[in-house]
């Protein structure tokens, strides 16, 4: 699971900081299937 929030954190560093795109990222990586 922790791999999961830290590829989160990092898609949304490289689109910004917004709220929305942490939770786009962190889908997109649940997504993947990580």
């Amino acid at each position: 699971m922790r791999e999961v929030v830290f590829i989160a954190h990092r898609g949304a560093s490289g689109k910004g900081h917004s709220p929305e795109n942490t939770l786009s990222a962190f889908r997109e990586a649940i997504n993947i299937g990580v």
